[in-house]
């Protein structure tokens, strides 16, 4: 009875009854017609389609069979002519990588003496990594903790979804690393006394 009273008072009308008391007791609604669905209507103007300017760019170009752009009877080749078709669409592509950093050693070359204080062997410094010698990088570290505490999903199912992508990753390893991480951080359990 209460039903749709809230939604258009004009088709409401009140009904008065022998016996009924209280100010919601004697209303009657009218058929207004067929709900509308929510949101866009089949048939009705969008808002055209916005292209992500921002977004880098990553052309492939898609060629026709071989067999297809010479001639069936002289077999030369056809001819392109004006712009190709163009069609944009945004993809999602999120992958896992191994980053193998390689650092080559280098050594004073034969016969110099130069007593410049440096040592006779250099080689590049180690890349910074947020827990030394780990097998995860910053970006999986940040990309995981995102999915953790910004998204709220739970570590099973990141877990999974990693062996997913083709990296077998025990719950253990990301316990261990959330443990690393809090004792960097300023707040984290080592900084708190």
């Amino acid at each position: 009875m209460w039903r749709g009273c809230f939604a258009k008072m004009s088709g409401c009308r009140r009904k008065s009854g022998p016996g009924e008391r209280g100010r919601g007791a004697d209303i009657e609604f009218a058929e207004i017609g067929p709900k509308r669905k929510r949101g866009q209507q089949q048939g009705a103007a969008g808002h055209g389609r916005k292209m992500c300017e921002n977004l880098p760019v990553i052309e492939v170009e898609v060629l026709p069979p071989a067999g297809q752009i010479f001639c069936a009877h002289c077999n030369r080749p056809w001819v392109p002519i004006g712009e190709p078709e163009v069609r944009e669409e945004i993809d999602w592509q999120v992958r896992l990588v191994r980053t193998r950093t390689k650092r080559p050693k280098f050594r004073r070359p034969q016969g110099c003496c130069c007593a410049d204080g440096r040592v006779d062997i250099m080689c590049a410094p180690v890349p910074a990594s947020l827990i030394p010698k780990g097998l995860l990088g910053i970006s999986f570290i940040v990309q995981a903790l995102l999915l953790k505490f910004l998204h709220g999903m739970p570590a099973h199912r990141l877990v999974r979804m990693i062996a997913g992508e083709g990296m077998p990753l025990s719950a253990g390893t990301l316990c261990g690393v959330a443990r690393a991480i809090l004792r960097i951080l300023p707040n984290g359990p080592s900084h708190s006394r």
